[in-house]
């Protein structure tokens, strides 16, 4: 099966979930305190880095910009 740019693009932003979870989920318990709360702020987290990171501007390092997102107001 071929491979895809998307493919690609969707390893490497699920690969960057992945790897920085542990320092979203301080970063969620800072500014929530029930769990359901900060899933729900993880998967905000994760839903402004779409479109994938390879396609954002490379104006910081992904862990900074993942870092960055909550306090980026809508």
């Amino acid at each position: 099966m071929e491979r895809t740019a998307e493919d690609d693009l969707e390893r490497r932003f699920t690969s960057l979930l992945t790897v920085h979870e542990a320092s979203l989920a301080r970063l969620t318990a800072t500014y929530v305190r029930s769990a359901g709360d900060r899933e729900d702020l993880f998967q905000d987290i994760a839903f402004a880095l779409r479109p994938p990171p390879a396609t954002l501007r490379r104006e910081c390092s992904a862990p900074m910009l993942l870092l960055r997102i909550p306090h980026t107001p809508a």
